[in-house]
Protein backbone atom coordinates (compact mmCIF):
# COMPACT_ATOMS: atom_id res chain seq x y z
CA UNK A 1 0.00 0.00 0.00
CA UNK A 2 1.35 3.38 -1.17
CA UNK A 3 0.32 6.57 0.28
CA UNK A 4 0.28 9.81 -2.17
CA UNK A 5 -0.59 13.00 -0.12
CA UNK A 6 0.68 16.76 -1.61
CA UNK A 7 2.46 18.17 0.84
CA UNK A 8 0.24 20.16 3.15
CA UNK A 9 -2.80 18.71 2.84
CA UNK A 10 -4.87 16.86 5.35
CA UNK A 11 -4.63 12.68 5.41
CA UNK A 12 -7.89 11.70 3.27
CA UNK A 13 -8.66 7.77 2.55
CA UNK A 14 -8.54 8.74 -1.19
CA UNK A 15 -4.83 9.29 -1.08
CA UNK A 16 -4.56 5.60 -0.41
CA UNK A 17 -2.61 3.95 -3.55
CA UNK A 18 -3.09 0.22 -3.55
CA UNK A 19 -0.10 -1.99 -4.89
CA UNK A 20 0.22 -6.00 -6.14
CA UNK A 21 2.96 -8.11 -4.64
CA UNK A 22 5.06 -9.91 -6.71
CA UNK A 23 6.18 -13.66 -5.50
CA UNK A 24 8.33 -14.39 -8.97
CA UNK A 25 11.61 -12.64 -7.80
CA UNK A 26 12.68 -9.44 -9.07
CA UNK A 27 11.41 -7.56 -11.80
CA UNK A 28 12.83 -4.35 -13.36
CA UNK A 29 10.60 -1.29 -15.37
CA UNK A 30 12.66 0.66 -17.00
CA UNK A 31 11.91 3.87 -19.18
CA UNK A 32 13.55 6.94 -20.41
CA UNK A 33 12.14 10.37 -22.74
CA UNK A 34 14.58 12.31 -24.28
CA UNK A 35 14.44 16.28 -25.19
CA UNK A 36 11.66 15.37 -28.18
CA UNK A 37 10.09 11.93 -27.35
CA UNK A 38 8.88 9.58 -24.77
CA UNK A 39 10.38 5.78 -24.80
CA UNK A 40 8.48 2.74 -23.87
CA UNK A 41 8.60 0.84 -20.57
CA UNK A 42 10.55 -1.74 -20.91
CA UNK A 43 10.28 -5.27 -18.80
CA UNK A 44 13.49 -7.24 -17.29
CA UNK A 45 13.34 -10.39 -15.37
CA UNK A 46 15.73 -11.78 -12.62
CA UNK A 47 18.38 -9.96 -11.23
CA UNK A 48 19.54 -6.85 -12.20
CA UNK A 49 23.36 -6.58 -12.31
CA UNK A 50 26.06 -4.79 -14.50
CA UNK A 51 25.99 -7.06 -17.03
CA UNK A 52 22.55 -6.73 -17.74
CA UNK A 53 22.46 -2.74 -17.42
CA UNK A 54 24.27 -2.99 -19.71
CA UNK A 55 23.60 -5.45 -22.33
CA UNK A 56 19.93 -5.13 -22.10
CA UNK A 57 19.61 -1.20 -21.27
CA UNK A 58 22.35 0.89 -22.44
CA UNK A 59 23.68 -1.16 -25.30
CA UNK A 60 20.38 -2.31 -26.86
CA UNK A 61 18.14 0.58 -26.15
CA UNK A 62 20.22 4.22 -24.90
CA UNK A 63 23.07 3.76 -27.58
CA UNK A 64 20.47 2.77 -30.01
CA UNK A 65 17.85 5.55 -29.86
CA UNK A 66 20.80 7.98 -29.48
CA UNK A 67 22.11 6.94 -32.92
CA UNK A 68 18.88 6.78 -34.06
CA UNK A 69 17.44 10.19 -33.29
CA UNK A 70 20.83 11.69 -34.06
CA UNK A 71 21.50 13.69 -30.93
CA UNK A 72 24.32 15.88 -30.19
CA UNK A 73 27.55 14.75 -30.60
CA UNK A 74 28.18 14.44 -27.04
CA UNK A 75 24.28 13.59 -25.27
CA UNK A 76 24.29 13.67 -21.41
CA UNK A 77 22.62 10.58 -20.13
CA UNK A 78 20.60 11.50 -17.11
CA UNK A 79 20.84 8.37 -14.11
CA UNK A 80 20.88 10.28 -11.22
CA UNK A 81 18.62 7.80 -9.14
CA UNK A 82 20.86 4.75 -10.70
CA UNK A 83 21.81 1.82 -7.94
CA UNK A 84 25.09 0.52 -7.54
CA UNK A 85 24.52 -2.17 -10.74
CA UNK A 86 24.08 0.67 -13.31
CA UNK A 87 27.69 2.25 -11.97
CA UNK A 88 29.43 -1.06 -12.87
CA UNK A 89 32.69 -0.49 -14.71
CA UNK A 90 31.53 -2.11 -17.31
CA UNK A 91 28.82 -0.06 -18.20
CA UNK A 92 30.78 3.86 -17.16
CA UNK A 93 33.62 2.45 -19.84
CA UNK A 94 31.08 1.76 -22.68
CA UNK A 95 29.35 4.72 -21.84
CA UNK A 96 32.35 6.76 -22.27
CA UNK A 97 33.46 4.74 -25.46
CA UNK A 98 30.59 5.87 -26.92
CA UNK A 99 31.21 9.41 -25.65
CA UNK A 100 28.09 9.96 -24.03
CA UNK A 101 28.45 11.86 -19.98
CA UNK A 102 26.23 11.04 -17.38
CA UNK A 103 24.85 13.39 -14.89
CA UNK A 104 26.09 13.97 -12.11
CA UNK A 105 29.82 14.18 -14.52
CA UNK A 106 32.73 15.13 -12.28
CA UNK A 107 32.85 19.26 -12.39
CA UNK A 108 34.66 20.35 -15.59
CA UNK A 109 36.44 23.52 -13.64
CA UNK A 110 38.74 21.06 -11.52
CA UNK A 111 40.15 20.21 -15.00
CA UNK A 112 40.19 24.08 -16.04
CA UNK A 113 43.27 24.41 -13.62
CA UNK A 114 44.99 22.00 -15.41
CA UNK A 115 44.66 23.24 -19.02
CA UNK A 116 45.88 26.47 -17.48
CA UNK A 117 48.82 25.01 -15.88
CA UNK A 118 49.84 23.13 -19.38
CA UNK A 119 48.63 25.75 -21.97
CA UNK A 120 48.76 29.23 -20.22
CA UNK A 121 51.96 31.69 -20.18
CA UNK A 122 52.16 33.12 -16.87
CA UNK A 123 55.29 34.52 -16.69
CA UNK A 124 53.59 38.14 -17.53
CA UNK A 125 50.82 37.38 -15.48
CA UNK A 126 49.01 35.69 -12.62
CA UNK A 127 45.11 33.94 -12.84
CA UNK A 128 42.85 33.81 -10.07
CA UNK A 129 40.18 31.19 -11.05
CA UNK A 130 36.94 30.77 -8.71
CA UNK A 131 34.31 28.12 -9.35
CA UNK A 132 31.99 26.16 -6.92
CA UNK A 133 32.05 23.22 -7.41
CA UNK A 134 28.72 20.60 -7.27
CA UNK A 135 28.97 17.90 -4.09
CA UNK A 136 32.10 15.83 -5.18
CA UNK A 137 34.99 14.46 -2.57
CA UNK A 138 38.20 15.68 -4.34
CA UNK A 139 41.66 13.84 -3.01
CA UNK A 140 45.19 14.62 -3.60
CA UNK A 141 47.41 13.12 -6.21
CA UNK A 142 49.10 10.17 -3.93
CA UNK A 143 46.31 9.80 -1.62
CA UNK A 144 44.05 6.54 -0.98
CA UNK A 145 40.51 7.22 -2.21
CA UNK A 146 39.88 3.79 -0.53
CA UNK A 147 41.04 5.52 2.78
CA UNK A 148 40.05 8.86 2.66
CA UNK A 149 36.09 8.04 2.04
CA UNK A 150 33.48 5.56 1.72
CA UNK A 151 34.02 4.53 -2.19
CA UNK A 152 31.19 2.08 -2.03
CA UNK A 153 28.37 4.57 -0.53
CA UNK A 154 29.92 6.94 -3.03
CA UNK A 155 29.28 4.65 -5.95
CA UNK A 156 26.23 3.09 -4.76
CA UNK A 157 24.62 6.87 -4.46
CA UNK A 158 25.68 8.21 -7.40
CA UNK A 159 27.99 10.93 -5.84
CA UNK A 160 31.12 11.97 -7.37
CA UNK A 161 35.08 11.39 -6.29
CA UNK A 162 37.53 13.01 -8.30
CA UNK A 163 41.44 12.98 -7.96
CA UNK A 164 43.21 16.06 -8.81
CA UNK A 165 46.80 16.04 -9.97
CA UNK A 166 48.25 18.38 -7.61
CA UNK A 167 50.24 16.99 -4.35
CA UNK A 168 50.67 18.46 -0.98
CA UNK A 169 53.32 21.28 -1.72
CA UNK A 170 53.04 24.17 0.35
CA UNK A 171 52.86 27.44 -1.41
CA UNK A 172 50.44 29.98 -0.04
CA UNK A 173 48.00 32.63 -1.16
CA UNK A 174 46.05 32.19 1.82
CA UNK A 175 47.23 35.80 3.33
CA UNK A 176 45.51 37.58 0.90
CA UNK A 177 42.15 35.31 1.43
CA UNK A 178 42.51 35.79 4.88
CA UNK A 179 42.82 39.07 4.89
CA UNK A 180 40.04 39.75 2.52
CA UNK A 181 37.10 37.74 4.85
CA UNK A 182 38.04 39.10 7.62
CA UNK A 183 38.40 42.75 6.96
CA UNK A 184 34.97 42.55 5.46
CA UNK A 185 33.19 40.76 7.42
CA UNK A 186 34.97 40.90 10.67
CA UNK A 187 35.18 37.31 11.65
CA UNK A 188 38.66 35.92 13.19
CA UNK A 189 39.90 33.41 10.28
CA UNK A 190 44.47 32.59 10.98
CA UNK A 191 46.56 30.19 9.31
CA UNK A 192 47.60 27.00 10.80
CA UNK A 193 51.28 25.19 10.04
CA UNK A 194 49.42 23.08 8.00
CA UNK A 195 48.29 26.22 5.43
CA UNK A 196 44.86 25.44 6.96
CA UNK A 197 42.45 28.43 7.20
CA UNK A 198 40.72 28.05 10.64
CA UNK A 199 37.64 29.88 11.92
CA UNK A 200 37.79 31.15 15.36
CA UNK A 201 41.56 29.46 15.95
CA UNK A 202 39.82 26.03 15.85
CA UNK A 203 37.47 24.94 13.28
CA UNK A 204 38.98 24.32 9.42
CA UNK A 205 37.17 26.53 6.76
CA UNK A 206 40.03 25.63 3.86
CA UNK A 207 42.50 23.07 2.79
CA UNK A 208 45.27 23.96 0.20
CA UNK A 209 47.41 22.09 -2.14
CA UNK A 210 50.24 22.88 -5.08
CA UNK A 211 51.54 21.46 -7.74
CA UNK A 212 55.09 22.94 -9.28
CA UNK A 213 56.36 23.18 -12.32
CA UNK A 214 59.46 24.85 -13.44
CA UNK A 215 57.73 27.73 -15.06
CA UNK A 216 54.38 27.60 -14.02
CA UNK A 217 52.90 26.78 -10.40
CA UNK A 218 49.32 26.83 -9.36
CA UNK A 219 48.18 26.78 -5.81
CA UNK A 220 44.15 25.81 -5.26
CA UNK A 221 42.30 25.78 -1.69
CA UNK A 222 38.72 25.18 -0.93
CA UNK A 223 36.22 26.95 1.27
CA UNK A 224 33.33 26.02 3.14
CA UNK A 225 30.80 28.35 3.31
CA UNK A 226 27.60 26.87 2.83
CA UNK A 227 28.30 22.52 3.20
CA UNK A 228 26.22 19.73 4.18
CA UNK A 229 28.24 18.49 7.01
CA UNK A 230 25.78 15.19 7.75
CA UNK A 231 26.36 14.31 4.20
CA UNK A 232 30.28 15.43 4.62
CA UNK A 233 30.97 13.07 7.86
CA UNK A 234 29.07 10.17 6.14
CA UNK A 235 31.05 10.18 2.58
CA UNK A 236 34.31 10.70 4.51
CA UNK A 237 34.13 7.98 6.74
CA UNK A 238 35.95 5.04 5.20
CA UNK A 239 35.06 1.63 6.93
CA UNK A 240 38.83 0.48 5.52
CA UNK A 241 40.37 3.66 7.69
CA UNK A 242 40.35 1.77 10.98
CA UNK A 243 40.98 -1.98 10.70
CA UNK A 244 44.34 -3.83 9.51
CA UNK A 245 45.09 -1.56 6.66
CA UNK A 246 48.79 -0.90 5.72
CA UNK A 247 49.38 2.21 3.28
CA UNK A 248 52.29 4.57 2.63
CA UNK A 249 49.55 7.14 1.29
CA UNK A 250 49.19 10.49 2.41
CA UNK A 251 46.52 10.86 4.69
CA UNK A 252 43.98 13.66 5.44
CA UNK A 253 44.25 14.77 9.21
CA UNK A 254 40.92 14.62 10.81
CA UNK A 255 39.73 18.09 11.18
CA UNK A 256 36.25 19.81 12.76
CA UNK A 257 34.94 21.92 10.45
CA UNK A 258 32.59 24.91 10.50
CA UNK A 259 30.37 26.33 7.72
CA UNK A 260 31.60 30.63 7.05
CA UNK A 261 27.70 30.85 6.76
CA UNK A 262 27.38 29.96 10.21
CA UNK A 263 29.89 32.88 11.19
CA UNK A 264 28.44 35.64 8.33
CA UNK A 265 24.71 35.13 8.08
CA UNK A 266 23.87 36.02 4.80
CA UNK A 267 27.12 35.13 2.70
CA UNK A 268 27.01 33.72 -0.76
CA UNK A 269 29.30 32.53 -3.56
CA UNK A 270 28.92 35.48 -5.28
CA UNK A 271 29.85 37.80 -2.40
CA UNK A 272 33.10 35.51 -1.69
CA UNK A 273 33.99 35.41 -5.24
CA UNK A 274 33.68 39.45 -5.00
CA UNK A 275 35.29 40.10 -1.92
CA UNK A 276 37.95 38.01 -2.88
CA UNK A 277 38.71 38.83 -6.24
CA UNK A 278 38.70 42.42 -4.85
CA UNK A 279 41.45 41.56 -2.57
CA UNK A 280 43.79 39.47 -5.50
CA UNK A 281 43.12 42.48 -7.98
CA UNK A 282 44.29 45.24 -5.86
CA UNK A 283 47.10 44.13 -4.35
CA UNK A 284 48.63 41.48 -6.64
CA UNK A 285 47.20 42.56 -9.97
CA UNK A 286 46.11 39.26 -10.80
CA UNK A 287 43.89 38.62 -13.71
CA UNK A 288 40.80 37.43 -12.75
CA UNK A 289 38.93 35.18 -15.43
CA UNK A 290 34.65 34.20 -15.49
CA UNK A 291 34.25 30.87 -16.06
CA UNK A 292 30.82 29.37 -17.42
CA UNK A 293 28.80 26.25 -17.42
CA UNK A 294 29.69 25.40 -21.33
CA UNK A 295 33.43 25.32 -20.90
CA UNK A 296 34.13 21.82 -22.30
CA UNK A 297 32.63 22.84 -25.47
CA UNK A 298 34.80 26.26 -25.61
CA UNK A 299 38.38 25.42 -24.98
CA UNK A 300 40.07 23.63 -26.73
CA UNK A 301 41.70 20.32 -25.59
CA UNK A 302 39.93 20.73 -22.51
CA UNK A 303 37.86 17.35 -23.12
CA UNK A 304 40.77 15.40 -23.03
CA UNK A 305 42.25 16.53 -19.73
CA UNK A 306 38.65 15.64 -18.55
CA UNK A 307 37.77 12.39 -19.85
CA UNK A 308 41.49 11.61 -18.42
CA UNK A 309 40.37 12.51 -15.00
CA UNK A 310 37.29 10.78 -15.27
CA UNK A 311 39.00 7.66 -16.08
CA UNK A 312 38.88 4.85 -13.60
CA UNK A 313 42.69 3.92 -13.95
CA UNK A 314 43.37 7.90 -13.09
CA UNK A 315 40.82 7.92 -9.88
CA UNK A 316 41.84 4.44 -8.78
CA UNK A 317 44.26 3.04 -10.87
CA UNK A 318 46.81 5.26 -9.73
CA UNK A 319 45.75 4.61 -5.71
CA UNK A 320 49.39 4.11 -3.97
CA UNK A 321 49.96 0.13 -3.29
CA UNK A 322 48.41 -0.79 0.06
CA UNK A 323 47.12 -4.17 2.06
CA UNK A 324 44.47 -5.37 4.09
CA UNK A 325 44.41 -7.98 6.56
CA UNK A 326 41.64 -9.21 9.05
CA UNK A 327 41.54 -11.57 11.40
CA UNK A 328 39.01 -13.76 12.47
CA UNK A 329 38.31 -15.87 15.50
CA UNK A 330 35.03 -17.95 16.27
CA UNK A 331 34.46 -20.42 19.09
CA UNK A 332 33.45 -23.75 18.55
CA UNK A 333 32.88 -26.87 21.31
CA UNK A 334 35.03 -27.77 23.60
CA UNK A 335 36.83 -24.05 23.94
CA UNK A 336 38.57 -24.70 20.21
CA UNK A 337 38.97 -21.82 18.38
CA UNK A 338 38.47 -21.27 14.57
CA UNK A 339 41.04 -18.61 13.52
CA UNK A 340 41.08 -17.17 9.95
CA UNK A 341 43.76 -14.90 8.58
CA UNK A 342 42.79 -12.94 5.21
CA UNK A 343 45.69 -10.98 3.56
CA UNK A 344 44.79 -9.10 0.77
CA UNK A 345 47.00 -6.73 -1.51
CA UNK A 346 45.84 -4.01 -3.56
CA UNK A 347 48.62 -2.88 -6.25
CA UNK A 348 47.59 -0.24 -8.91
CA UNK A 349 43.78 -0.43 -7.78
CA UNK A 350 43.46 -4.50 -8.60
CA UNK A 351 44.02 -7.26 -6.04
CA UNK A 352 47.57 -8.48 -6.75
CA UNK A 353 47.96 -11.11 -4.13
CA UNK A 354 45.24 -13.09 -1.57
CA UNK A 355 46.36 -15.39 1.07
CA UNK A 356 43.74 -17.49 3.77
CA UNK A 357 45.71 -18.74 6.57
CA UNK A 358 43.53 -21.00 9.06
CA UNK A 359 44.63 -23.04 12.42
CA UNK A 360 41.90 -25.50 11.96
CA UNK A 361 39.20 -26.56 8.69
CA UNK A 362 41.07 -27.70 5.50
CA UNK A 363 38.28 -26.75 3.15
CA UNK A 364 39.24 -23.60 3.41
CA UNK A 365 43.12 -24.11 2.45
CA UNK A 366 41.76 -26.06 -0.25
CA UNK A 367 39.82 -23.47 -1.27
CA UNK A 368 42.57 -20.91 -1.09
CA UNK A 369 43.83 -21.71 -5.21
CA UNK A 370 39.86 -21.00 -6.20
CA UNK A 371 39.87 -17.68 -4.63
CA UNK A 372 43.18 -16.74 -5.53
CA UNK A 373 42.05 -17.98 -9.34
CA UNK A 374 38.88 -15.80 -9.41
CA UNK A 375 40.03 -12.61 -7.84
CA UNK A 376 43.64 -12.05 -8.34
CA UNK A 377 43.95 -9.31 -11.08
CA UNK A 378 40.44 -8.02 -10.38
CA UNK A 379 39.84 -4.46 -10.43
CA UNK A 380 39.21 -3.44 -5.88
CA UNK A 381 35.74 -2.08 -7.41
CA UNK A 382 32.23 -3.12 -6.12
CA UNK A 383 30.70 -4.83 -9.31
CA UNK A 384 33.90 -6.18 -9.92
CA UNK A 385 34.76 -8.00 -6.96
CA UNK A 386 30.79 -8.89 -6.73
CA UNK A 387 30.73 -10.82 -9.95
CA UNK A 388 34.19 -12.38 -9.31
CA UNK A 389 32.99 -13.41 -5.70
CA UNK A 390 29.41 -15.18 -7.37
CA UNK A 391 31.53 -17.09 -9.41
CA UNK A 392 32.46 -19.06 -6.04
CA UNK A 393 29.93 -21.67 -4.94
CA UNK A 394 31.71 -23.42 -2.39
CA UNK A 395 31.85 -22.36 1.30
CA UNK A 396 29.34 -19.73 1.88
CA UNK A 397 30.96 -19.41 5.24
CA UNK A 398 34.71 -17.92 3.28
CA UNK A 399 33.45 -15.59 0.89
CA UNK A 400 31.12 -13.95 3.56
CA UNK A 401 34.56 -13.36 5.39
CA UNK A 402 35.84 -12.16 2.24
CA UNK A 403 33.19 -9.56 1.56
CA UNK A 404 33.56 -8.79 5.12
CA UNK A 405 37.41 -8.13 4.45
CA UNK A 406 36.69 -6.03 1.18
CA UNK A 407 34.30 -3.86 2.68
CA UNK A 408 30.92 -5.24 0.36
Amino acid sequence: MHVCRPQKTPFRQWYILGTTAFDCGGLTVWGCFTFDCKMDLYVLDGTMTGQTYHDNIIQDIVVSHIDDHNLATRPIFIDDNASWPQRACIVSDYLRQEIIDTIPPMSPYITFEDWLYENENVKAKSILLMWKNKPTVVIGRHQNPYLECDVWKIAKNNFSLARRKSGEEQFSNLDLVVKALSSHWNVDLSINTREDILLDGFYKVSGTASKLGRNTTYHHFTLIFDVDKDKLFEYLDSPMSTVGVHSRATQSLKSLVKNLSDSIPGVTYDSLVDVIGQQFLQERKILTISVYKSIRSTVPGLQKIYDELCDWEWIYGRTPNFSLTRHFVKNLEYYIEHQITVNVNIEKGRIAKIDIDTNFNETYLKMRPLIQEHLIGTRFWLNDLQMSLNTIKQSRDILERLKCILGL
